[in-house]
């Protein structure tokens, strides 16, 4: 029986028969492996062929298949024996048989259904199916080797630290003291629990193969030894800091790792071929005296957002709102709490305390370059911190930093973008001073007028014997006006021959715009200090100048004169 192609069912009495064909050449048998595995290939193959073709077959019979068993991946239809069925018969109906009266009784007894463990059966399966629940990562304990060595060539422990995610640490430390070998494996044991808990393991299980310092931390053995029950005391205080605890003590070959690190601290003398850190211990953890905390912390800006995100929301509503929209941005990982960003990793959220910390090592720490107060903010966040005065406080503790106020770099920029004079036309804005006192000219002359075009740059200059408005007005009058026509605007500084009534209203009949430059900023006109500066020429009391002359001659060459060559002293060359 058989599907056709249009879906109806075909029996094998309707299909035509297939005959095998037959081969076209002669073959002969050829075994591979086995006498019952063998192949048959042509008779016709040169000696060099059929040498390469049976040992390629040889080298690859694992690839063919002598029975179904070797083809586990094979659709079972091509090995599904096929039923030869007329399809002019019905399906004959079986008769049911009976069964014996003890065969019924017992098939009754033990399928019958048992009405009162119907709940019990429910409460099982509900049991069973329940999924277990999910321990977080902060419950998972820490597993925790540890064993000391003392010999001849030194002291050293060995500690070594499996995380719940498969993390391994390896540590060694070096006592630069002599101790005993109990001495030893109890400084092993506060170390691993000193790293434990930096680590931010809240659950260990530590094993020792010391049988007295587990025995006395278990109460079984009591510490007799003064130096023992100082140790016993320590290791109880580090102890008390998780939330929960388990101590065990384990055979040596199965704390062979710390053991090995042990005596590898125990014989550091320069440096280890392994990249396992070692600690060097000056002085005996007993000597150190326990620190008690007086007064509860103060709190931060952290504690209401983490509380608010823990469930703990205030009773005002106004208060509530206010905290949801800041808490958004905020996470609460652990004991710590972060702040979210665009496209920033998770911020670690610091107290103004700390943060002054972070700021100190980044900007003068081992690699602090002492940097500005908006690269210093930016280096901060990338460092994965934020606190929400941290642009203020950047900028106050770059203020503040003595190294960078005495070898700074004195940025001579302003603070603000200058404002340019430009002039639209020739002759249609000039910048008007006076300079001076100089050294007695002809006719008591001994200072001078200048005015200078912002456009062409051409300077106008009068010797005076006195600067007063009307000798500052004729000036203006004859040698712009008359010359040049009336210009648009005037920039002067803030004098007494510019700024007076006079003046103010020749320019205002003339329709001149008098502009006047800052009093706190009188280098703001420029070109007019420029063309000032090339008249003027060094002030040195041995190149005393007659002002007519000065003027002459720094007209004369359009102000483009060479000062060295004016100056040269006769006596020098």
């Amino acid at each position: 029986m058989a599907w056709a192609r249009d879906g109806t069912l075909e029996f094998e009495a309707d299909l035509p028969r297939r005959e095998s064909a037959a081969p076209t050449e002669e073959l002969e048998l050829v075994p591979l492996l086995s006498p019952e595995k063998q192949v048959s290939i042509g008779t016709k193959l040169g000696a060099t062929d059929r040498e390469e073709l049976i040992h390629f077959l040889r080298s690859n019979s694992d690839v063919f298949a002598w029975s179904h068993e070797d083809m586990p991946s094979i659709d079972p239809k091509i090995m599904t024996h096929r039923l030869s069925i007329d399809p002019s018969f019905r399906p004959v109906k079986q008769k049911r048989r009976p069964i014996n009266k003890e065969r019924s009784d017992v098939i009754v007894e033990e399928f019958e259904p048992r009405t009162a463990l119907k709940g019990q059966a429910a409460t099982d399966f509900i049991a069973e199916l329940t999924p277990p629940s999910e321990l977080s990562e902060a419950d998972l304990p820490w597993t925790i080797y540890v064993d000391g060595s003392s010999n001849e060539k030194g002291c050293g422990a060995g500690v070594l630290l499996l995380g719940p995610g498969g993390e391994r640490f390896e540590y060694a430390l070096r006592f630069g003291f002599r101790t005993s070998n109990n001495e030893a494996e109890y400084e092993a044991f506060i170390a691993g629990l000193r790293i434990a808990r930096a680590l931010g393991a809240s659950c260990v299980k530590v094993f020792s193969d010391s049988q007295l310092v587990v025995s006395q931390i278990k109460e079984e053995y009591q510490a007799k030894d003064s130096r023992m029950e100082k140790y016993l005391g320590k290791v109880r205080s580090h102890l008390a800091q998780f939330r929960t605890y388990e101590v065990s003590r384990v055979p040596r070959a199965e704390n062979s790792n710390a053991d090995a690190l042990a005596k590898l601290a125990s014989a550091y003398e320069t440096n280890l071929a392994r990249s396992v850190p070692v600690e060097i211990l000056d002085n005996p953890s007993i000597s150190e005296p326990d620190l008690m905390e007086i007064g509860a912390p103060e709190s931060s800006w952290m504690d209401p957002i983490a509380d608010f995100i823990r469930g703990n929301s205030p009773q005002d509503p106004k208060e509530r709102r206010k905290l949801a929209r800041r808490a958004a941005r905020f996470v609460v990982r652990g004991e710590a709490l972060y702040r979210r960003g665009f496209s920033l990793p998770l911020l670690r959220c610091l107290t103004p305390e700390e943060g002054l910390y972070v700021l100190r090592e980044i900007h003068e720490g081992v690699c602090g370059n002492h940097s500005g107060a908006r690269s210093l903010s930016a280096k901060v966040i990338r460092q994965g911190y934020y606190w929400p005065t941290l642009s203020q406080d950047v900028k106050k503790f770059v203020r503040t930093c003595d190294n960078c106020q005495r070898y700074g770099t004195i940025i001579h920029q302003p603070p603000e973008l200058l404002t340019p004079i430009s002039a639209p036309w020739p002759f249609a804005q000039w910048g008007v001073d006076i300079i001076g006192p100089f050294p007695l000219g002809r006719g008591q002359t001994k200072f001078a007028v200048v005015a200078v075009d912002y456009f062409t740059k051409w300077a106008e200059a009068e010797a005076l014997s006195h600067i007063t408005e009307s000798r500052v007005t004729s000036f203006v009058w004859t040698n712009v006006i008359c010359r040049f026509g009336i210009p648009q605007a005037t920039v002067t500084d803030n004098g007494k021959q510019f700024d007076n009534a006079k003046f103010k209203d020749f320019c205002s009949k003339l329709g001149i715009s008098h502009l006047s430059s800052s009093p706190a900023h009188p280098q703001a006109n420029g070109q007019l200090s420029y063309v000032k500066t090339s008249l003027s020429g060094p002030t040195d009391a041995s190149k005393t100048i007659p002002i007519e002359k000065l003027v002459n001659n720094g007209l004369n060459g359009l102000i483009g004169y060479c000062r060295d060559d004016f100056y040269r002293d006769p006596d020098k060359e």
